[in-house]
């Protein structure tokens, strides 16, 4: 948390300033154009990025991704069909050697949420358990999911999964 801090805090200002310049200019495009350009942005910083920790992302990837979540958020405020299919057909894999609850369901919920799915493997589930290497079992999920997601108790074995995974 105290690395994350002054990042945090970095683009609390930035954040400011960008709300102020959009304030004195009149928002021209719709929300669902808006919306649209959001998560192109968000795309082309993000798209096919292993994220293992904060400090692989820049200022400006994490102010677009919380932008986008806020429009995100606002639209699913106002039942909108088109947030509820941005993930339609997409599987999210997801390893636990190191339980979580609020991990995993706000994982599932906002895949669900989104329209996607969300497959959860504990270690005792997946062939971890029983010796197979975290780099088969990237490579094998690789397959099946669109996208992995893994709360483990070292980070090592994180990148190791990251190397070994064909998608993000």
């Amino acid at each position: 948390l105290k690395a994350v801090r002054p990042k945090l805090m970095k683009i609390n200002r930035r954040e400011k300033s960008v709300r102020s310049e959009a304030e004195k200019k009149p928002m021209t495009n719709t929300r669902g154009k808006r919306c649209t350009c959001l998560m192109k942005i968000s795309k082309t910083c993000l798209s096919s990025k292993n994220i293992l920790s904060l400090d692989d992302l820049k200022s400006e990837d994490i102010l677009s991704i919380l932008k986008l979540a806020e429009v995100l958020k606002a639209e699913a405020k106002r039942k909108n069909d088109r947030s509820k299919q941005l993930l339609r057909g997409k599987v999210l894999g997801m390893i636990f050697q190191k339980p979580s609850t609020r991990t995993r369901v706000s994982f599932e919920a906002g895949m669900y949420q989104m329209g996607g799915n969300a497959i959860y493997m504990d270690a005792q589930n997946i062939q971890l358990a029983r010796g197979e290497s975290i780099e088969d079992t990237a490579r094998s999920l690789s397959l099946y999911v669109n996208c992995l997601m893994a709360r483990v108790y070292n980070h090592h074995d994180l990148v190791k999964l990251a190397e070994a995974a064909s998608v993000p």
